[in-house]
């Protein structure tokens, strides 16, 4: 196996007659955050003889010479190969020695196959929630034999709850067109969707194909739809490049389609194709029947290919945003799943040892999300300890996580003497007084324990003397380590070498709350010693850009000047009254209580003070563009904000950016994107 050129590459991508379109030379030049290379694989009798090729993605760590490979379904090769094994293994050493710390594949094969029916009658029973519920009418004995051999190498299946692989989705839809005309189509279609056909061609939509000078239009309206339908969108600077190196690569790679209703743009869509197969990769509407027209099109002209997760409802998805019976959620948290994982790989490779804290309200996420993304990480990052709040989460997580499960809260034995989660091997419990061992040590054999030092946050821990006496009498296999909680901020490093310098038989501590240059200046100080950082809100919030919360517009109207309104009957000096989905049940306009540390902070406090003995209170939403005030405090599942009249109200459906603390938020759905 060696490196290529992209026309050793797109040559051989092209002789096989059909390859994912994540696989050619032109994906490499899209993705500028990714460094790329082409591979390739050579015929161990036949040294000349290229047999598979591979375009591999490398994304580096900050600050560190570690990247991430990733080859998004791929590489190209003969997965029925007997060999196979022998190609993976080369291409792991491979990427291992140009620095990755972990390899993530996308194998093209096929494991499992539904038929339409199949999916229709799985949609129809309220008792099926996934498609991994429904047997396959088709299971491909090669595919499997993929899955084991992989396994065999020791990779793992990376899936959420939400039946999308870590990467690319791990179901897809497919449409075959070999040896079938329009109407042999049209009659594959339930009878709703044949009429939304019909109606859009009888109204006058119009299909055209477009080209890059048309996007800007094509952006528009896919900015709509991703405000509509809650997902993050990419700006048009990324649909430009793409048209680009595609159209550079091949002349018909890449197409845009656009539907038009009396010269309105009313849809929009994109279509890469590579040989015999094509692909719907963005769409965009705006108006009742333009979902069908749009999608009508595009397998007309193609293979046509969608992706979806397990979920039953997802399948109305492929059907258009539109499409009745579509979910539709209140308040949504929206990850960039991919770049959430990079910044998750950053922290962890920039903290070895570190332990992941999961609790209360998961960080906004949920903890059963979290809980899954930590047992993805047990694999890929080597984490093997996470840390909860309470003896109850870790209930759901030892069910969830594989590796030791480190309990924040002190064991307490009149709180928790009884519970059956205690004797499990993989619980590690927090000591924090001496009779509270010994009333552990009574009921639990060989307790594994860390025991808290009582810092200047002055919450719980035992002086450094108890503590000292302590690791004597418990002995080196029972006590994990030392635990330290420290208050917030910077400059607590020489507070915790004091804890070091006095008790020396511990060799690991845990601390929470320090800074990185803390951290490292202590590694550097004991090299004899292991630090293990506690991290939570830096895990999982450390990248803010990648998160959003939205929220839908429930009802819009204007308000004359004095009309009241709401609860309280509160008037305006007229405006746009918005209500949107999102109260104090999600945690939204909801905050713990501060006194604010600095000038700066209290000066906002008494200032937002006056303003709502004034009855103005500022909204966290963002409404049209606009920022809002609230007409009342927050119902429990709605609010009521004011939007002024000289600003263009939303409609019905539209969707608001909502600013919220995570920690306190409940959203409806989180959806990784």
């Amino acid at each position: 196996m060696r490196p290529i050129s992209a026309e050793e590459h797109l040559a051989f991508v092209e002789g096989r007659g059909a390859a994912s379109f994540l696989q050619t030379p032109a994906w490499g030049r899209l993705k500028t955050d990714w460094q790329h290379e082409s591979l390739g694989w050579y015929a161990a009798t036949e040294p000349d003889t290229l047999v598979g090729v591979g375009l591999v993605l490398y994304r580096s760590l900050p600050r560190l010479r570690r990247s991430l490979a990733y080859l998004p379904e791929g590489p190209v090769l003969d997965w029925t190969r007997a060999d196979i094994d022998a190609h993976l293994l080369a291409l792991r050493e491979y990427v291992a020695d140009r620095g990755a710390f972990a390899l993530r594949l996308g194998p093209p094969v096929v494991v499992r196959t539904w038929r339409a029916g199949t999916v229709k009658d799985a949609i129809a029973d309220a008792g099926v929630n996934s498609l991994t519920q429904v047997p396959a009418d088709v299971t491909d004995a090669a595919g499997l034999a993929v899955v084991d051999t992989m396994r065999g190498l020791g990779y793992r299946q990376l899936v959420s709850d939400a039946g999308f692989a870590a990467g690319q989705p791990q179901f897809v839809f497919q449409v075959p067109l070999t040896g079938r005309d329009e109407a042999g189509l049209l009659a594959g279609m339930n009878q709703l969707w044949r009429r939304n056909v019909k109606k859009a061609d009888k109204a006058g939509v119009v299909v055209e194909s477009g080209g890059p000078a048309d996007l800007a239009a094509f952006h528009g309206l896919y900015l709509e739809t991703a405000q509509r339908d809650h997902f993050i969108p990419r700006p048009l600077s990324y649909f430009q490049r793409m048209f680009d190196v595609m159209l550079a690569e091949d002349p018909d790679r890449i197409r845009l389609y656009l539907a038009r209703h009396e010269g309105d743009l009313v849809a929009a869509t994109t279509w890469v194709r590579v040989g015999r197969h094509t692909w719907y990769t963005s769409g965009s509407s705006g108006s009742r029947w333009a979902p069908a027209a749009r999608l009508w099109s595009t397998p007309a002209n193609g293979t046509c290919r969608s992706t979806a997760s397990s979920t039953a409802p997802s399948t109305c998805t492929c059907g258009g945003a539109d499409e009745p019976g579509a979910a539709r959620m209140s308040v949504v948290l929206r990850v960039d799943a991919e770049r959430w994982r990079v910044h998750l790989g950053a922290v962890l490779a920039d903290a070895p040892g570190l332990v992941p804290v999961v609790k209360g309200n998961g960080y906004g996420f949920g903890n059963a999300r979290l809980l899954a993304e930590c047992a993805r990480l047990g694999g890929a990052a080597g984490v093997s300890m996470i840390a909860v709040g309470t003896y109850l989460e870790a209930i759901e997580a030892l069910a969830a996580f594989s590796g030791d499960v480190l309990v924040l809260e002190p064991y307490r034995d009149v709180l928790h003497g009884g519970l059956p989660q205690l004797a499990d091997p993989a619980v590690v419990h927090t000591v924090a007084a001496p009779a509270d061992y010994a009333a552990l040590a009574a009921r639990v054999r060989a307790p594994r324990v860390l025991l808290e030092g009582r810092t200047s946050m002055n919450r719980h821990g035992m002086s450094p003397d108890d503590l000292r006496k302590l690791v004597d009498q418990a002995g080196p296999a029972a006590v994990v380590g030392a635990t330290l909680h420290l208050p917030l901020g910077s400059g607590h490093g020489d507070e915790v070498r004091g804890w070091v310098e006095a008790i020396p038989p511990v060799r690991t501590w845990f601390v929470s709350h320090l800074t990185r240059g803390d951290v490292a200046a202590l590694v550097a100080a004991f090299p004899d010693h292991r630090v293990r950082p506690r991290v939570g809100t830096a895990l999982w919030l450390g990248d803010e850009t990648v998160l959003a919360v939205h929220a839908d517009v429930l009802d819009v109207r204007d308000l004359a000047r004095g009309e009241p309104a709401g609860y309280r009957q509160h008037r305006t000096g007229g405006a746009h009254l918005v209500v949107v989905s999102g109260g104090t049940a999600h945690g939204v306009a909801v905050a713990a209580p501060s006194g604010g540390s600095s000038i700066r902070q209290r000066a906002q406090v008494v200032a937002e003070g006056l303003l709502e003995a004034a009855g103005r209170i500022r909204s966290p939403f963002t409404v049209a563009g606009h920022p809002t005030w609230f007409l009342e405090p927050p119902h429990m599942q709605v609010s009521m904000v004011v939007l002024p009249s000289h600003a263009t109200p939303p409609v019905i459906g539209d969707t608001a950016l909502v600013r919220v603390r995570h920690t306190l938020l409940r959203a409806d759905a989180v959806v990784m994107s």
